[in-house]
């Protein structure tokens, strides 16, 4: 029997002010697509770019719809593709402002520049927002949100939902507040083109809130 468990990894110190960290943007694309699930597609052809390819054939592929690359140029980020062994930035960096002045470090936020933060802002919401594809004759992977149209029927359940698979059942009363008066209120069509464009926004509103953002 296991005697004793390491208190800081069972513990999540949520009650400091100092604990937490910055999500890093390739694992908020992966957590994603880890939440919803992505869809296989058959591909029969070379694969593009040429440098991504391992030439002519028949493939069953995860071909997410951006390339790895453009991933890279996009979040400051790249699969398996980090300049040192320290990640995509210092150990010991600390933005100006608060968490500097406090003496903190937040090595994440030393990639979150304000074209990083926009453009994988960008990325995050094409892909969530081009879920309709996977009904149409292509070759991309896309992020499978077909369970999930049933609880646009009903805000409040696909709140609690999205709640329990994004953020860990913890959103502020604030941020759930926000998200469903913006349900409630925008001019969605009707029919299942609303319904999805109501999914949609909501897993937008959240994975871009910086109850999302933070992790702790």
């Amino acid at each position: 029997a296991i005697s004793q468990l390491d208190p800081e990894a069972r513990n999540t110190h949520q009650a400091s002010q100092n604990f937490g960290k910055l999500r890093e943007p390739l694992l908020r694309y992966t957590h994603i697509l880890r939440a919803f699930g992505v869809v296989e597609r058959d591909y029969e052809g070379p694969l593009y770019p040429p440098e991504d390819s391992c030439g002519q054939g028949d493939y069953t592929l995860l071909r997410i719809s951006w390339w790895l690359p453009d991933i890279r140029s996009e979040t400051g980020q790249g699969p398996l593709d980090a300049p040192s062994v320290f990640n995509f930035y210092l150990p010991n960096y600390a933005p100006q402002g608060p968490a500097g002045d406090a003496g903190l470090v937040a090595p994440e936020f030393q990639i979150a520049t304000e074209e990083k933060v926009v453009n994988s802002a960008n990325l995050f919401n094409w892909t969530i927002q081009n879920s309709e594809e996977i009904n149409n004759n292509d070759t991309r992977s896309t992020l499978d949100l077909e369970d999930e149209l049933v609880w646009a029927d009903d805000l409040p359940q696909m709140m609690d939902t999205l709640d329990l698979l994004l953020l860990n059942g913890e959103m502020s009363s604030q941020l759930h507040s926000i998200i469903l008066n913006h349900l409630n209120g925008a001019p969605f069509f009707s029919g299942d083109e609303g319904r999805r464009a109501k999914l949609e926004d909501a897993i937008m509103l959240i994975v871009n809130s910086h109850e999302y953002m933070i992790q702790k």
